[in-house]
This record gives C-alpha cells, sequence and structure tokens, in this order.
C-alpha cells in the first residue's frame, strides 16, 4: 500500500466516479472510501484474496483485494486507487487490481457514498450485454482449450 506522495510532481490522475464505470475498461483511477471487508480467502497458488466494497457518492461496487492489500484497507478508509480493471461478475461489474496498480490512503470517515447505485448488484448489467459476456468467455475458453492450455 502506497502511503506517500502522488505519481510524481504536479502528478494528478483523473479520478473516474463509480457511476461512469463500464464493462471492460482498464486502468482506472479511483477517490473512494472503504465501506465493507469481505472474509480473505486462499487460492490454490496461496495468494490472499478478498471482497471489498468500495464507495463514492456516485455509487458502490466490490473489488478484489489481493495479498498485502486484504490486511492494509480498513472500513472507512479513503483511499486512491490506481490501475484497476472493470470485469464482470454474476451479471454485475466488480473491479479488480492490474498489476501495476496500487492503493495509497489518503484519509479516513470523510467521503460521502450513494449506496443506492450498486454495480456489484447482481442483474445490474442487463441480460443482452450478460448473454455476450457469456458468449464471449465460452469462446476465450474454447480458444484457449484448442490451443493445448498454454
Amino acid at each position: 500500500m502506497n502511503n506517500g506522495a502522488p505519481n510524481g510532481p504536479g502528478s494528478r490522475d483523473p479520478f473516474t466516479k463509480i457511476n461512469e464505470l463500464k464493462l471492460n475498461m482498464k486502468n482506472i483511477n479511483l477517490h473512494v472510501i472503504v465501506l465493507e471487508l469481505g472474509a480473505i480467502r486462499r487460492t490454490m497458488s496461496t495468494n490472499e484474496v478478498r471482497t471489498v466494497t468500495i464507495g463514492d457518492y456516485t455509487g458502490i461496487i466490490n473489488m478484489s483485494v489481493w495479498n498485502e492489500y486484504c490486511h492494509l484497507v480498513k472500513p472507512m478508509d479513503v483511499i486512491k486507487i490506481r490501475g484497476a480493471v472493470v470485469t464482470p461478475h454474476k451479471q454485475s461489474l466488480t473491479l479488480s487490481m492490474a498489476k501495476a496498480g496500487d492503493i495509497t490512503k489518503v484519509g479516513e470517515y470523510v467521503l460521502a457514498v450513494n449506496d443506492t447505485i450498486n454495480l456489484s448488484q447482481e442483474g445490474f448489467l442487463p441480460p443482452d450485454v450478460w448473454a455476450q459476456v457469456q458468449i464471449d468467455e465460452d469462446a476465450r475458453k474454447k480458444s484457449y482449450a484448442n490451443r493445448g492450455g498454454d
């Protein structure tokens, strides 16, 4: 977790509002508050992952955080996220961090949240969009299997 300065002298990453997030967006920067922490789970490769609900004044969304971030973010932390990716999950949206991304704690308790717009609520994505996500995922899996799974 980065607790330090911005990305360079005079650096100002543009922040995306949660209600502006769209499926498959990449390299997103957000300024949000941590609302809830899910349980930490271990993957078969011994990585740790936890679902964190984050929000801003436009809505809320779930985000997967990995390894050291599982232990560093806490409810009511105001954080800046750099390098997030929007992915589909259970007919909704979720965020993940790109490998080069990071989280910076910038404060506590002082960010308004609109929890009436939940992008991670199952069914958030329209059925036609979700159907296309499933078609794309099936095609990706078939292509992967045809290559021998490398």
